[in-house]
Order: C-alpha cells, then sequence, then structure tokens
C-alpha cells in the first residue's frame, strides 16, 4: 500500500500526550541501563485474554513525554483485541527502547488500526491524529528517532485486508532485534519511504536495522522495503536506507493479484525491493528464504542492493536492472523441480555484480539473464540437488547466450 494511503484515507501519528490521573513520575525507575518503566504499572495484564492495547500506548506516550529511556514487558501474552479505527500501537518520538524480554503480543481483532499495521513506527506528521486520543498534531513533520524493539513475537489471529505486523515509515534511526511475526495478513516488516504529496512531505525511512527478525506464514510479502515519488527524477539523498540480516523468512501463503500490483508479477514473495531514488540503498546478509516465496526487485530505476551470504530457496527475479546490484556469496535455487529457470536477471548495469554464488539445482539454462559482458566471466559454483560439485565454474561463463 503506498504511503499516501495512510495519510489521505487515515493520518496516523502522534503527539507527545500526557495521560492524566493515570500515572505520575513515580512510576519511573532507574537502574545501570537508565531510566525505565514497566508496562503493568499502566494496567497491562498480559494473561493473553485481557486488551491491553490501551495500556501499552499510554506507557508508550508517558515514555516520550518523560524522556524515559526504556519501556519493560514481561515474558506474558498482551492482548490486542480493540477493534476500532484507532487500534495501532504507535511509536513515533526519539529516544526509546522497548524491551520485550519474551513478549508475545496477540492480535485479534479484526482491524489494524488507521494505518493498517498491529505496530507502527513513525514520526510526527502535520495534521495527523493520535491514534488513541485523536488530538491533531500541529507540530512538524518529524521523524521518529532512535527507537529500538527487541525480544518480542507478535501473532495475529485473524485476517483483515492488508493488515502489516509492523509498519515503518517517516523513521530517522530504527533497530528491530529478536522479533517474529506470525500470520501477517499483507506483510510482516513493510518499510516505506514516499515524497508524494508535492513535495509538502518527504516520508524518510533510514538509518534503519533489521537484526535476527522472522516472518512466518505471511499472507502476501515476508519483507517490503518499497518507496515512491512523484516528483520526477528529483533525487533525495539516503531517503530509504536499510539492513536486514540475520533473518528468516518461511511459509509466504498467497501472491499478491497481478491486476491489483503488476510489479509483483503475481508471485509470492519473501522479500520485496521497489526502490525509487538514486540515494536508496537495501543491503540484506546471512539471510535465510524458504521455497515459499521469490526474492523479487522491480520498479527500480535507480538505487542499490547488495545480496550477500544468504540462502534463497524460492528464486531471484529482477525485472529492472538499472539498479546498482552486487549478488555475491549466497546459495540460490537455480531451477525448480521441473527444470524451470529460478533465476531471472535483467538489464544489470555494468557496475553490478553476480559472483561466487553456489547455484543448486543446475541445469543449463537455468539463469535467464538479459545482461552482457558485466557477467561474461562471473566466478560461481555449480551444484547439484544434492549439493555436490558437478561442473566447474568455467561453465558459467557464456553469459553471451543470454542464459546458462
Amino acid at each position: 500500500m503506498k504511503i499516501g494511503k495512510y495519510i489521505v484515507l487515515a493520518s496516523i501519528t502522534v503527539l507527545f500526550f500526557i495521560f492524566q490521573n493515570f500515572t505520575t513520575a513515580d512510576q519511573i525507575k532507574s537502574d545501570s541501563k537508565g531510566t525505565y518503566i514497566n508496562v503493568e504499572d499502566f494496567r497491562a495484564v498480559g494473561d493473553g485474554k485481557t486488551d491491553d492495547t490501551l495500556a501499552i500506548q499510554k506507557a508508550i506516550d508517558f515514555a516520550f513525554a518523560n524522556k524515559v529511556q526504556r519501556l519493560v514487558f514481561q515474558k506474558k501474552e498482551y492482548a490486542l483485541a480493540s477493534d476500532n479505527a484507532f487500534n495501532v500501537i504507535a511509536l513515533y518520538g526519539e529516544n526509546l527502547i522497548l524491551e520485550g524480554h519474551g513478549a508475545t503480543f496477540i492480535k485479534s481483532s479484526k482491524t489494524g488500526g488507521i494505518t493498517g499495521d498491529a505496530f507502527i513506527v513513525a514520526g510526527l506528521i502535520p495534521g495527523a491524529q493520535h491514534p488513541h486520543t485523536r488530538e491533531t498534531n500541529p507540530h512538524p513533520l518529524v521523524p521518529a528517532k532512535k527507537i529500538v524493539i527487541s525480544d518480542i513475537k507478535i501473532i495475529i489471529k485473524k485476517k483483515p485486508t492488508n493488515m502489516n505486523c509492523i509498519g515503518i515509515f517517516n523513521v530517522d534511526g530504527l533497530l528491530i532485534k529478536n522479533v517474529t511475526c506470525e500470520n501477517a495478513p499483507q506483510t510482516s516488516f513493510a518499510i516505506i519511504s514516499d515524497d508524494t504529496h508535492d513535495g509538502k512531505y518527504i516520508m524518510k525511512a533510514k538509518n534503519i536495522i533489521l537484526d535476527n527478525t522472522h516472518s512466518i506464514n505471511s499472507f502476501k510479502h515476508a519483507y517490503r522495503v518499497i518507496s515512491f515519488s512523484d516528483n520526477g527524477s528529483k533525487e533525495i539523498e539516503h531517503e530509504l536506507d536499510v539492513t536486514i540480516k540475520n533473518c528468516t523468512s518461511k511459509g509466504v501463503r498467497e501472491a499478491e493479484s497481478n491486476e491489483k500490483n503488476k510489479e509483483t508479477f503475481g508471485f509470492k514473495i519473501n522479500l520485496w525491493y521497489r526502490p525509487a531514488y538514486n540515494k536508496a540503498k537495501l543491503t540484506v546478509m546471512n539471510c535465510k528464504f524458504d521455497q515459499s516465496g521469490k526474492v523479487v526487485v522491480s520498479g527500480a530505476k535507480v538505487g542499490s542492493l547488495k545480496l550477500s551470504n544468504n540462502v534463497i530457496n524460492g528464486g531471484l527475479f529482477i525485472s529492472k536492472g538499472s539498479t546498482k546490484i552486487n549478488i555475491e556469496k549466497n546459495k540460490i535455487q537455480c531451477a525448480y523441480s521441473d527444470g524451470s529457470p529460478a533465476i531471472f536477471l535483467k538489464g544489470m548495469q555494468s557496475e553490478s555484480t553476480f559472483v561466487n554464488n553456489q547455484l543448486f539445482n543446475y541445469n543449463r539454462g537455468c539463469v535467464q539473464d538479459s545482461s552482457i559482458e558485466n557477467f561474461e566471466h562471473s566466478p560461481n559454483q555449480v551444484m547439484s540437488r544434492y549439493f555436490e560439485m558437478i561442473h566447474p565454474s568455467s561453465e558459467l561463463n557464456d553469459f553471451n547466450s543470454k542464459s546458462y
């Protein structure tokens, strides 16, 4: 979903708002790591049944308003069961660590709130409403900064349309570590940047790191890193800068219809990268993508991508090669069980590389390639179904034939 829909259909983001008569500064504690508050001091129960949505949001708002460094959860199940237009957990300010300690969040409502997410990390957006108080933000556009979400699991029990597990936009500095998302109706981890509002707002998504994150049984995509622009060739420096490492994805359930979104080509997708700027950057390393979905690069007029030391079992599909792409030291499914190509490369730039990869289930023609001289002597290893070396890398040197 384009980020503009977040604003046009239902504006999100939040004011620094203190909930009176609910808690006081007495709840702020400190230890060797700094100041913190406990979510249970804000009446979160964690029994897996009581709706904790409002209590959690109140704790977040209090932490931002009082410059508390950490919000601490227990290893319990927190139900997110509210079923109204403002049903979302929003992190929007600066300098906050959400310490999960193994907490599980059970999302059982029919709606993902006004943004379509279980959790949202975003900044202050002029004219947008607080997701729970409905007060309008009078401040200028300000990105969320220096946010950490660690050691949690999010499980979505119902399947509303297009809900993401965690939605990320208008952010400068975010670490998501040791986080698992299950059953996302659309995307487990959706990272979006946008400047489609006549240049009025530029929603950046930069300095974002996903480390040891896991997507299980998402319905459309596991990881989505995309940007949109209505400003033609206007270049915005570093507006999309994301690193995903040590991740896994398994069990993507459905393909997005080609009629709805032609850039997804009707594929089930583990990772979708769709940059729209020269300074867009995505690095993916040490991840494992199962056979249920492809790694897809589409709509890429500009930007860069580095894939290294990943296992890509569902195939690799690059439809626009003007992106600067470096694909190195990966284990990639080369052909499917019927012998059809599992790797498609189109128009890769001369500075792009496709080297030192291990290609499994090799057969001649399992890589379709419209590039020429830049891959003519690419050193890759060709592997059999049982991971035995059956061809020397010199077998891959005939890229001028458009396939191998």
